[in-house]
């Protein structure tokens, strides 16, 4: 038997689409950094609840993308002619980003106890108790950098300075302004601790989106029929002259899914194919020579990655101040997905390889090449 230590596997800690691999290789193009760093972490119980509470500093600058990041700890043996795997802190992004932004990321989820009928027999119910997801949230509080620069430019150069854009919308306009002016933009997703609750199966899912405001729509309906009795348009009124914007309502777009899993694990140079993944327990069997040594020195795993495309329906509620700090939620749904259709392509293969021990704190340095478009998925 040959013990595996705790190692990282993946492109860097934490996830880095700046640092990560071309979504559809090679069409990438990372001119830029990005990073996560947390500040702050608690996760208090009361009574039957468990709270789980995360702030993060989150940053990007440049043009990076379209592509994903993944890492993850692994740790195990090999027995005879098979690998066995524990997975844990895996963490998955993918997306595209463009501009100039820091912002904070409040991660709020919680678990609750209960009990539930279980099965029912003929001398009564089966009761089982434990513990179930209940609220899963993360709302971002950013500041568009690029969005300011601009802003300041206006005002030291005046409101009709060659800076300022063509066409610009009309502010009861209820339709969400276009994302290609002088903004930053990004569409990107963060998943972490997902591979044990999907049995390996990691999944990050950008959506591109266009929100409809329908508080714009009250305040024009308010406007010109008294719906609200003025009141909409009173309110509106006070929060312009805070310099302070509110919308709510559904938004339409595209999503793209993105699926990454573990495809081979290799210790030593010994291949272990025909995964099976249980939780966050992950074992494979080897038709070569088991490593020999009492230590597995160099272990990698070869990623097969696939991107898809998806139908998105969307709610969102957001609050801006001065035009460059932005509070938003939004959740929604693949319509796709719903109805257990896929439309993906690939997969593509990227190997990532680790010295047994090591800790990922840069780009990864030895990851291999993909090896190419393999099918076009439409189920």
């Amino acid at each position: 038997m040959a013990n595996i230590i705790k190692t990282d596997i993946g492109t860097s800690r934490p996830v880095s689409i700046c640092k990560g691999k071309a979504l559809i290789p090679p069409a990438t193009l990372n001119f830029g950094v990005d990073g996560t760093k947390t500040i702050w972490n608690t996760n208090p119980n009361l009574l039957a609840i468990k709270l789980h509470l995360d702030v993060s500093f989150v940053y990007f600058f440049g043009f990076c993308g379209p592509g994903w990041g993944v890492c993850m700890n692994v740790e195990g043996n090999t027995t005879g002619n098979k690998v066995n795997l524990n997975v844990t802190d895996d963490q998955l992004t993918a997306g595209l980003i463009l501009g100039a932004s820091v912002g904070l990321k409040f991660d709020m989820s919680s678990e609750k106890y209960g009990c539930w009928v279980k099965e029912w027999h003929w001398w009564g119910p089966d009761i089982a108790c434990g513990w179930g997801t209940g609220l899963d949230v993360s709302p971002t509080l950013s500041l568009d950098i690029l969005k300011l620069a601009y802003e300041s430019a206006k005002l030291i150069l005046g409101k009709e300075s060659a800076l300022k854009p063509a066409n610009k919308p009309e502010e009861n306009e209820s339709v969400a302004s276009s994302p290609f002016g002088i903004q930053s933009y990004g569409i990107s997703d963060l998943q972490v601790g997902t591979f044990a609750d999907n049995n390996g199966q990691l999944k990050a899912t950008p959506v591109f989106s266009i929100p409809v405001n329908i508080w714009s729509v009250l305040v024009n309906m308010d406007k010109t029929s008294a719906i609200c009795g003025g009141s909409a348009v009173a309110l509106n009124a006070t929060l312009k002259a805070a310099h302070v914007t509110i919308g709510f309502g559904p938004s339409f777009g595209l999503a793209f899914p993105v699926n990454v899993s573990m495809y081979e694990i290799y210790c030593d140079d010994v291949k272990y194919a025909n995964l099976s993944v249980t939780g966050n327990a992950v074992s494979g069997t080897t038709t070569g020579t088991p490593p020999s040594g009492a230590s597995v020195s160099n272990i990698s795993v070869k990623f097969a990655e696939s991107p898809g495309i998806d139908f998105y329906f969307g709610i969102f509620a957001s609050v801006s101040a001065f035009e460059v700090f932005s509070f938003a939620y939004e959740t929604g749904w693949g319509l796709l997905d719903l109805f257990g259709v896929k439309a993906t392509i690939g997969p593509f293969y990227e190997n990532m390889a680790s010295t047994a021990g090591r800790v990922l704190t840069k780009a990864c340095d030895s990851c291999g090449v993909h090896n190419g478009l393999r099918e076009v998925v439409f189920e």
